[in-house]
């Protein structure tokens, strides 16, 4: 019994629902998941040797990546093999569990360098804006794919907009504008792909940078406004918001292509936060 013939059902069909995910599932997608997934892994035991952590302790770095790593592939693997239009009929009450996730978030949300982008749930610390990210491309999908949407019809690219405007800025004043900016740069590209008139995506644009100076004065936080001036400026208080960035750019450049070991300048901490994205510095 194939997914696809089971939708009425439920998402997975009855008993044979293992062997339908195996058949339905993309395996060169998902062994570049893999691979992805393994080079992570392999930065993880870099940082966990880095901080001179035992490796297979619940507390290591390296542990807890292996466990979401396997659970994020297992997750991958199956969400590959359901069938869409089942993820379809599903979009609405997903996109306001979206919506209630990330207003509790901004009530309850875990307090981290002066954003609330984690909430605890059983336990778990939840990054609702990684969640937002899937759920709203799940409900934009929805809209543009609709029997009667036309890539000519206002009222679906409005209605498109709506749609992302709502998560796009309950992740901003988070803040996490990084997130916020993928879920604007999600809409643009489906907006085009869809094949809506170049002039509306324009029009779009012409409406974001004309929202700049209210972003800048209400959306942006302190700290993100220290972090563009110090882009803009490099030579601009370089022991301040730009000491991660130098710091980086100083151990990339004494490593080179190889690194130098564990004894190296990821030893000796030049990295205030060695497990972010700057990893690759560590």
């Amino acid at each position: 019994m194939s997914l696809g013939s089971s939708v009425t059902r439920g998402p997975f069909g009855a008993a044979s629902w293992i062997g339908s995910i195996v058949r339905r599932m993309d395996w060169l997608a998902t062994s570049g998941m893999l691979l992805l997934m393994l080079s992570g892994i392999g930065m993880a035991w870099i940082n966990a040797r880095s901080y001179d952590q035992e490796l297979l302790s619940l507390s290591s770095i390296f542990l807890r990546s292996i466990i979401w790593t396997l659970l994020g592939l297992a997750t991958f693997a199956v969400t590959t093999a359901i069938n869409w239009r089942w993820i379809r009929t599903f979009a609405w009450p997903l996109y306001a569990a979206n919506l209630l996730l990330l207003v509790a978030t901004l009530i309850f949300g875990q307090d981290s360098g002066g954003n609330s982008r984690a909430i605890a749930i059983f336990g778990i610390a939840i990054q609702s804006s990684e969640v937002a990210k899937i759920l709203t491309l799940v409900a934009l999908a929805t809209v543009l794919t609709r029997d009667n949407a036309q890539p000519d019809d206002l009222n679906a690219t409005l209605l498109a907009v709506i749609v992302v405007a709502a998560p796009f800025l309950l992740v901003a004043v988070q803040p996490d504008a990084g997130t916020a900016v993928i879920i604007l740069a999600a809409l643009f590209g489906a907006l085009l792909l869809y094949g809506v008139a170049t002039r509306w995506v324009a029009a779009l644009a012409a409406l974001g940078v004309l929202a700049v100076p209210f972003a800048w004065a209400f959306l942006i936080a302190d700290y993100q406004k220290e972090r563009l001036v110090a882009f803009i400026d490099p030579n601009a208080d370089p022991a301040g918001p730009k000491y991660q960035l130098t710091q980086a750019l100083d151990a990339i450049s004494s490593g080179g292509l190889f690194g130098i070991g564990f004894d190296g300048t990821g030893s000796i901490a030049p990295l205030p936060v060695q497990e972010s994205d700057f990893v690759f510095a560590a």
